[in-house]
């Protein structure tokens, strides 16, 4: 070999190695495009590594990116995007007449990842299966796409839109199971007669039950005759396919305008399903000019939780006698195996 066609040699070799550095980068992204697609109105990840990266991995810059593009799309109706609306016709968001049941599901609506990856049917890809997440009955159905095929499609979309578990295609879970977990384990069945349901998969290293400490708090104002309201929130919420631990405020402004600032104080332990125990000091942050609703995640994941504890407490600023003085809620705790 001479020493122009080694030179020329080594060129491409490291051309090549470029070009395959970018393509990794771009698939690890998890607000590039590669990682998902949109296919017959559903949002479809390219794997359950991609889906599991932007969930617990994605910082928030890279998990708005995400949203944002979704939102922006034309192809795709997500929960998110007017659920109001699909509370009127959609009978599996409709109220269900239990008071606890509707408050999860609007908990897990008001989920930004949850509800913008899901179509307003309650449904979304993952790897190699469809989900049918019903938030009302607290069922996971799973469909692999062996038989989504595009001379069935229709028909497989519609036996899991309507749950027809007769169909041996379509596993049914619950969405306490940890439903990625459990199709990895399993070296992802196709049909339900390959996975023993029997197995309590799921609940591996213990499972802590979903939970929640609420309530409604009014503050005086100081310079008008009237009160904020406060709606606070602290919550372990289970969907199958996702997991979350998170606090989250809501404020009605009795006055003029939104709150003017507000400081929250919060601290956390949990242990993911048989993996290290995770906790968080005590902190406090400080925000101005926040919106009316506002969350903090302590957890975001495909795995569950086998045990926590979390508190959290929020201030706001311009209350009781002075425009500088902070109004405390109580503390909102929520704990399970400690």
């Amino acid at each position: 070999m001479n020493r122009i066609t080694f030179l020329l040699f080594c060129g491409i070799a490291l051309l090549l190695s470029v070009s395959c550095k970018k393509d990794e980068i771009r698939v690890n992204n998890p607000s590039d495009a590669q990682i998902y697609e949109i296919k017959n109105g559903i949002l479809i990840f390219s794997s359950i590594t991609s889906y599991r990266h932007l969930l617990e991995n994605a910082n928030g810059v890279e998990k708005k990116k995400f949203l944002a593009e979704v939102a922006n799309r034309n192809d795709f109706v997500s929960m998110s995007e007017n659920h109001s609306k699909l509370l009127s016709k959609n009978g599996r968001l409709s109220n269900s007449g239990n008071q606890d049941i509707d408050d999860d599901v609007e908990d897990l609506l008001s989920s930004d990842l949850l509800s913008t990856i899901v179509n307003s049917d309650g449904i979304v890809g993952i790897g190699s299966y469809l989900f049918n997440i019903n938030l009302v009955t607290e069922r996971c159905y799973a469909l692999h796409n062996s038989f989504y095929t595009p001379s069935s499609s229709a028909a497989a979309y519609n036996d899991l839109y309507n749950e027809n578990t007769n169909n041996n295609y379509i596993f049914n879970f619950s969405t306490e199971d940890d439903v990625l977990e459990i199709l990895e384990s399993y070296g992802y069945p196709v049909l339900t007669t390959d996975i023993d349901t029997t197995v309590v998969v799921a609940n591996a290293c213990g499972g802590a039950p979903k939970n929640k400490d609420k309530d409604t708090e009014y503050f005086p104002r100081y310079d008008v005759n009237t009160q904020d309201k406060l709606e606070c929130k602290v919550v372990y919420q289970k969907a199958g396919v996702y997991f979350a631990l998170l606090g989250k405020l809501k404020f009605k402004s009795g006055g003029q305008g939104d709150w003017q600032s507000r400081r929250d104080w919060y601290e956390w332990k949990f242990k993911p399903k048989c993996k290290d125990e995770r906790s968080q000091n005590s902190a406090t942050s400080y925000t101005t000019n926040a919106a009316n609703k506002y969350k903090r995640y302590a957890y975001e994941s495909t795995k569950g939780l086998s045990k926590y504890h979390v508190k959290f407490q929020w201030e706001i600023l311009g209350h009781a006698t002075t425009s500088n003085s902070y109004l405390k809620t109580r503390v909102y705790e929520i704990k399970s195996g400690y």
